[in-house]
């Protein structure tokens, strides 16, 4: 049963002690606002100041090898075959049925 007392007074003792250290943190806290609001100024502008220069500044890489290709390219005018996009709408319909024999007569031969 002593033992039981000593472990819930050293228990409450030390809620007792966490909470005078926690309003002391407070209280410093409180009485310097002004000391914190600086500091996380300064630290923003430092990480700020680190952040572009690393993003400005230039890359360490270097090119060691290089290579030289010795080749011509050159592009030669090839006849093509011009299809007048006006053509007359009987010559496209006549051409659709065309199309459509041709793949009626092979389904049928099949």
């Amino acid at each position: 049963m002593k033992q039981f007392k000593r472990m819930i007074k050293g228990e409450i003792l030390k809620k007792v002690e966490k909470e005078v250290r926690m309003t002391r943190i407070r209280r410093f806290i409180d009485t310097h606002r002004l000391f914190f609001f600086i500091s996380k100024l300064v630290l923003i502008s430092y990480l700020l100041l680190f952040t572009l220069t690393y993003l400005n500044t230039a890359t360490g890489a270097v090119f060691t090898e290089s290579y030289t290709v010795v080749s011509n390219i050159h592009a030669e005018a090839e006849e093509e075959v011009i299809v007048e996009e006006n053509e007359p709408e009987e010559e496209k319909d006549m051409e659709e049925e065309q199309r459509i024999g041709e793949v009626k007569e092979k389904i049928q031969k099949k």
